[in-house]
């Protein structure tokens, strides 16, 4: 038993450490799948002759997810939904998975001994593979730990941003706040953040929706790091530009640039 609860745990980490390195953003990662995943929903789309069969279901369900994927790959800051929603077919898909072995074979499946596929075998893949996808496609993280800092999912974007403008990688604490506007959580466009030097618990992004900023205490809400990836993760690929350095960005278009006027002394623009 103990070899087997070790075995789960191991596992357990292992999918997380898969999950973040797949919705990395790497580019390197990108164009290796890319090739393979487009000639896999070719080949399932010359291959399966009645899509309305159950075979044909479950083709559909592998050509959309692998569909999803390449969004995913593609921009995942854009399209961080594409990622949410692949996690919830995952999760969904183990839990027919289990129902459908229990509808077949009973309680018998149930025995850690079966052969083949089994409702045991499904448990074990809903704790390992099912539950973190699922925790992710709600929360956008991998484990029920609330202190997990999604960011890292994005390091890889960061890092590119940064290299493509010739500056420093200043990455902010998950635990850090930042400042956000109400019109940022309405995702009002386009997207605004500027970065002061950071003081106190503060790591001095400022984020802001629409063409209206204010210096009022009651314009900006702090907010922690981590829980932008659950309400803002498109502006993730941009906190790890330091402190003099603004953005603003649409679906369509990016803007970053420095503003040295940013470093002079700043006032906590949040309320409290």
């Amino acid at each position: 038993m103990a070899d087997r609860e070790l075995t789960v745990h191991r596992s357990s980490r292992i999918r997380l450490v898969f999950g973040r390195t797949l919705y990395s953003g790497s580019r390197s990662l990108f164009w290796s799948l890319t090739p393979f995943l487009l000639l896999f929903v070719i080949v399932m789309g010359m291959l399966v002759s009645d899509w309305t069969s159950r075979r044909g279901l479950i083709s559909a369900l592998l050509v959309a997810a692998a569909i999803l994927l390449l969004i995913k790959l593609y921009d995942p800051a854009r399209f961080y939904w594409a990622g949410r929603v692949l996690a919830g077919i995952i999760a969904l898909a183990y839990v027919w998975y289990l129902c459908a072995e229990l509808a077949a074979e009973g309680l018998a499946s149930l025995s850690p001994g079966a052969r083949g596929a089994s409702a045991f075998k499904a448990i074990l893949g809903i704790l390992i593979i099912g539950i973190p996808s699922a925790l992710y496609a709600i929360w956008g993280r991998w484990s029920f730990r609330k202190g997990e800092a999604p960011a890292t999912e994005f390091i890889a974007l960061q890092r590119d941003v940064c290299h493509a403008h010739l500056t420093a990688y200043a990455p902010c604490d998950p635990s850090a706040k930042v400042g956000i506007s109400s019109s940022a959580l309405r995702c009002e466009l386009p997207l605004n953040g500027l970065r002061h030097p950071p003081a106190g618990d503060r790591c001095g992004w400022y984020i802001w929706g629409g063409t209206e900023f204010s210096t009022s205490p009651e314009f900006f809400k702090p907010m922690h790091v981590h829980h932008l990836a659950e309400e803002r993760p498109e502006v993730l690929p941009y906190l790890a530009l330091p402190p003099g350095w603004r953005f603003r960005i649409t679906p369509e278009s990016e803007d970053i640039w420095f503003d040295h006027s940013l470093l002079e002394p700043e006032r906590d623009l949040t309320s409290r």
